[in-house]
């Protein structure tokens, strides 16, 4: 509690999968620039292996500015 990280933009923190975050509650708080939305959708934060269809939620900036959630719970739900 009480530390943080500084990235560059370019970074990627990858926690594996851990008992820790499985129940109860946690905050994560973020804040972000986004560098060019023309590019499409971009992720914020989230669980997921995105390459193996494993998601479970994250929250995107879409191109159009706006923040999305997605959740999974035996299906998505935007």
């Amino acid at each position: 509690m009480g530390q943080s990280l500084a990235l560059d933009g370019e970074s990627l923190i990858e926690l594996k999968d851990t008992a820790k975050f499985a129940s109860g509650a946690f905050t994560i708080s973020l804040w972000f620039n986004p560098y060019d939305l023309a590019l499409g959708q971009q992720m914020l934060v989230g669980k997921n292996r995105y390459s193996l269809n494993e998601r479970q939620w994250s929250l995107t900036i879409e191109p159009n500015g706006k923040l999305k959630a997605y959740l999974q719970q035996g299906g998505w739900i935007t």
